[in-house]
């Protein structure tokens, strides 16, 4: 099974890539998942919202979409790594939602992990569960993770302090569970749930 891991910052070098980073090394590191990839939205070219990406003769669209359709489709679960920037989901994580339909990512796991500089971390977690998955169908499993503190915590080398271990030992329990969750729903007859006449969420 191939997990992807969505870093949701706009910023090079970020926080969210940090943790990124550490999922996506924990998960083959415990067997969870055979491979892992990241997709950094801060070296994304998905350009912002534009109707001809929808027009399969627009030669740029196809262009750019097909390598992150090609990821997208190919992981059985994925991760996405939010910073909660002024209470809220980065605009160009959320336009990513904006692109790929349940033919892509539909009716797979996915696993919300917040990031904060401080002890903030629950406004994302709110926001792409009331929203992200309404019209390409991705599954939020319970499970999700907050990193507060971000900068103290999932550095190299051994865990620093008490919330250092406890948010590894939490992330390992949360990436269990969603590799759980991908075997289950990988037997799963996906062609039943993707309609064309019903294609987005009501």
């Amino acid at each position: 099974m191939q997990l992807l891991v969505i870093s949701g910052s706009h910023r090079k070098g970020s926080q969210s890539s940090k943790v990124a980073r550490y999922l996506a090394q924990r998960s083959v590191d415990l067997q969870l998942f055979t491979s892992s990839e990241i997709l950094d939205l801060s070296e994304s070219t998905l350009p912002f919202w534009d109707e001809g990406a929808f027009d399969p003769n627009h030669e740029q669209w196809k262009t750019e979409l097909s390598s992150l359709n090609t990821n997208l489709r190919n992981a059985a679960a994925y991760i996405v790594v939010s910073p909660e920037w002024h209470g809220t989901v980065p605009s160009r994580l959320k336009n990513l939602f904006l692109f790929f339909t349940s033919a892509t990512v539909g009716h797979k796991p996915a696993m919300v992990t917040a990031v904060s500089g401080s002890r903030g971390g629950a406004y994302p977690v709110v926001e792409l569960r009331a929203s992200a998955y309404k019209n390409c169908r991705l599954c939020f499993v319970p499970e999700h993770l907050i990193v507060r503190s971000v900068g103290e915590v999932m550095n190299d080398g051994e865990p620093q302090g008490e919330e250092d271990s406890y948010i590894r030992g939490r992330s390992d329990f949360a990436l269990r569970g969603l590799a759980e969750y991908a075997k289950a729903m990988a037997t799963m007859d996906r062609s039943i749930l993707i309609s064309k006449d019903y294609g987005n969420g009501m």
